[in-house]
This record gives C-alpha cells, structure tokens and sequence, in this order.
C-alpha cells in the first residue's frame, strides 16, 4: 500500500505540472473614470482585482493596463487632462495625486479634522475645490475646501452645512453647492446665497449649469415597493431662472428606478442622467435616461446601456460616452433615441459548456441568467488568445464540436 500510495503521487505531481493558468477576463472589475483627448484616445481608471490606469486608443474597443495605482480599491477620480489625476480610495481612507499619467504617485493631505474627500473639482492644474466630509454629532457635516496649488495645500472656506451631497462650479468664483438646501456663489465661495429648492426635492445628488441660468439636477425619492422593501426613484428639476422657479419631474408612476446621479446638460434642451444605487441589497440601477425638451418628458436609453451601471460620463463631438460596471463602455448614436454602441464589457458569466477540437480549437459558453445576452468565448490556439461572441440563449446545459467544426448546443 505504500508503494502505490507513492506512485500516485508522483504521478498526479507530473499530470498537474502540465496545467497552465489561462485568464480570460484580464479586466473584470469597472471603470470608474475616463478622460478623452479624441473620440478614439481615452485614458480610464480601473477598479479590479488591482486598481490600475488603462488606456485605449480605438475609441474603447480594446484597452491595455498603462499604469497602477497603489490602492486597494477606488471611491472616485478626477481627471485634469491624461497625466495630471486625482483619486480617493477607501480600505484606507486616502487621496493620491499624479502628474506624470500614474508612473509616480503622491499623497494628497487635507486638514487632519476631516474624515475623507468626497469630490474635486479642478479648472486648471492649480484651482479647484473639494467636499470634505467630518463627524458632528448626530447628522453629517460637510465644508467646501479651496486649492490654489493642485492641491498640495487647501483653505476651508467659512461655511459648514449639514447633509451635503455634492457641488458644481461652472467657473472658478461661479458655482452651487447642495445637499438639504440650494446655495449659489459668485465670489468662489466666500460667501453663499441661499436657493429654494424645488417642493418635496429632498435628495438632490447631481446638477448641472449653462449660461449661469439654465439648471437642471437630479436626485431621488424613497418609494415603498411592498412590504419592508424600499427602492428608489430618480427625480428631476429644470429652471431657467437660477433656481427662481422649477420645472420637476417626478417618476414615481414611470418604470424607471434608482438615483439621477450624473445629470448633465448637453444643450439648452437636452440633458442625460446615468442612473445608480443599490436594491434589495443584490443589485444595483441600470441605464441612463434623457430629454430633449427641457424635462417635459424623459426617455431611457435603447440598446446595450439599459444593461450596465455607470460611473462616468462624458460628452464629445454630439455622441455621449459612458463607463462602468463589468468594465463596460457604450457610445451613444448621433441621436440619444439611436441603440448605444456597446465596445466593451468584461462581465463574468459561470461557464455552462464546453469543446474541444484538435489541433487547439476550444469553445466555452457561458449562462446570463438575466436579460444579457450570454457569450462564447473561442480559442484556436489552446487558450492563449480568445474572441467573444454573444450567443442567443440565456441558459446553457451542454455544447459539442462535430469534426466538421460545426458547434452544438443543449439549451
């Protein structure tokens, strides 16, 4: 018994030395943010298995690692051009700064007695501002910072509000800052005049500006879906006054659900939102949605996009381009009612079948259990390189190869 004991040792150490490792998804994760120089160059930043800059130069088709960040995971990022980047991490709490396109990387300090930044704003490779968030007691407090230098040092300007989300400058001294309450400021912000917000608008979470008069912001509402279960719907507001009077549109019937998150302006008329947050604590909103009549009516949008949740996004010479989640990246058509070009996406997908054919031909197919299409991923060089293709079922039990390589499936 000893002896075969020892013999199928030796002989399973030499059958598992022949394995070779194949990755076939180097870019699981999501992108965060993107910056583009043209509509084909873009430089991205990656949260995956490690935090990475990638970049692309057929306009998101395909990218390749450029750089890595040294961090564990990524919050945000801030992009001033393609070298000059900010980004927050948490797991620890921290913001780095590069100028040389992430081959170096630097701390970004901001006074000890706040807790992390949430947002930055920058307009040039030295102004910008950020949100910074400190404990005060029972609600969260949030004060507006001021940087002259890039960043390496920062003035808080005299004001403290609570339940802060976000802010918008359209120039460096114009700007607005929100959160339970509106404020405008000419003066970079030493002082802030105070904006009523739209009726029952309670949770505002993005804005944007044109002309110092048109705005229109995003946000949410908390509605009941059953019992113990509540789920979020976008809401949205036009003014063409600063903020004297509104135009709101409230989802609350329309199928569309999650948080107006990124809502921008593409022209006097049309504004975009990504939609975002969590439900039921398995899945998060998906899509964007957009008008084109000042917020009359509101669209979602065709095609791939309604499949993926974004992080940025970005407009360039009248398309609109989105990255997120599954490190997918969408461009829209000349028209935002056109279907949404998907370029790339790496989502994960259980394996379901699989075949084989010599000399080195290898088919993998894969289960979407959703609304997505599932994959194939092909091989005819043993693994070492592979092409997706998007199958017409969504759940697979078993595949084949005939030798006159025509291929099976059992659905």
């Amino acid at each position: 018994m000893k002896n075969f004991i020892t013999f199928f040792l030796v002989l399973n150490s030499l059958l598992l030395s022949q394995w070779t490792q194949i990755d076939m998804m180097p870019f699981e994760g999501r992108i965060i943010g993107f910056y583009m120089t043209a509509s084909m160059n873009i430089t991205a930043a990656f949260d995956g298995d490690s935090c990475s800059i990638i970049k692309s130069s057929d306009g998101g088709r395909n990218w390749v690692i450029s750089r890595q960040i040294p961090l564990a995971y990524l919050a945000w990022v801030e992009f001033l051009d393609e070298d000059h980047i900010f980004v927050g991490g948490q797991f620890p709490i921290i913001c780095k700064r590069t100028s040389n396109g992430g081959a170096t990387w630097s701390n970004v300090s901001i006074p000890s007695i706040y807790y992390q930044i949430r947002k930055l704003q920058f307009f040039d490779y030295n102004n910008g501002y950020a949100l910074v968030e400190f404990s005060g007691g029972s609600s969260y407090l949030g004060r507006l910072l001021k940087t002259t230098d890039g960043g390496m040092s920062w003035v808080d300007i005299d004001m403290v509000r609570p339940n802060l989300s976000g802010f918008r400058f359209i120039n460096k001294n114009t700007g607005w800052l929100f959160g339970d309450s509106l404020y405008r400021t000419t003066d970079g912000g030493s002082t802030f005049t105070l904006v009523p917000l739209p009726f029952n608008f309670k949770n505002p979470r993005s804005l944007d500006v044109i002309h110092d008069s048109i705005i229109v912001m995003g946000g949410l509402k908390y509605v009941e879906s059953s019992p113990h279960i509540i789920l979020t719907k976008p809401i949205t507001a036009f003014s063409f006054n600063r903020g004297s009077t509104w135009r709101v549109k409230d989802f609350g019937t329309d199928d569309v659900w999650g948080d107006a998150d990124n809502i921008r302006l593409l022209d006097e008329n049309t504004a975009i939102t990504t939609l975002s947050g969590s439900y039921n604590y398995a899945g998060g909103y998906t899509g964007v949605i957009y008008t084109t009549n000042q917020g009359l009516t509101w669209s979602k949008g065709a095609g791939e996009v309604t499949n993926y949740n974004f992080s940025d996004m970005k407009f360039l010479n009248n398309k609109v381009y989105v990255g997120g989640s599954e490190a997918s990246f969408l461009a829209s058509g000349n028209r935002l009612s056109d279907p949404w070009e998907l370029r790339f996406e790496q989502e994960y997908q259980g394996p379901q079948g699989a075949a084989f054919l010599n000399p080195g031909y290898a088919v993998i197919g894969t289960a979407s259990r959703s609304s997505k299409p599932s994959k194939v991923y092909i091989s005819n060089d043993k693994g070492n390189s592979w092409i997706v293709k998007y199958a017409p079922w969504h759940y697979l039990y078993d595949m084949a190869i005939s030798p006159d390589s025509v291929l099976y499936s059992l659905q």
